[in-house]
């Protein structure tokens, strides 16, 4: 949402800053007399309707950047991290033919996208145990946000 209000910021000040510099171009004339003749109570209203529209829209999460440093902030990426590093650790384990683990406690909104099911026989936990050499591959407990798809 903040990427959209600076990006018109950002090209209102493109275009006032074309239209005062080329200034002695008949054309740019003809666009600024443009702009005089549009009510500023008509310029008023319809920023403040965009910008009503930009604050109550039903926006599901922030934008990239913003998420990205949320999720280092609030420690979810390293947390996840860490968790990450003691599967790995289990699975290139090569003393270890079945695998248990945990579901991920945290799941970032950019880091995560799926995990393992506690189904030995699920397609992703085949996928898996072939790629490590494991027999099986499974969490050790159901999780509900688990898509088992």
């Amino acid at each position: 949402m903040n990427y959209i209000i600076l990006l018109v910021l950002g090209y209102s000040y493109l275009l006032g800053w074309l239209v005062a510099k080329q200034q002695e171009k008949q054309i740019w004339r003809k666009v600024s007399d443009f702009y005089e003749t549009i009510p500023s109570g008509v310029c008023i209203g319809l920023a403040v309707l965009l910008a009503g529209l930009f604050c109550i829209g039903n926006f599901q999460s922030y934008g990239i950047s913003l998420e990205a440093a949320r999720e280092l902030v609030s420690g979810e990426a390293k947390q996840y991290h860490g968790e990450y590093l003691e599967r790995k650790e289990l699975f290139q384990n090569t003393e270890m033919r079945n695998v248990e683990v945990d579901p991920y406690s945290v799941k970032p909104y950019l880091l995560f996208f799926d995990d393992i099911t506690d189904d030995p026989e699920n397609w992703k936990n085949t996928g898996v145990s072939d790629f490590y050499d494991k027999d099986t591959v499974r969490l050790n407990r159901y999780d509900p946000e688990v898509d088992y798809d």
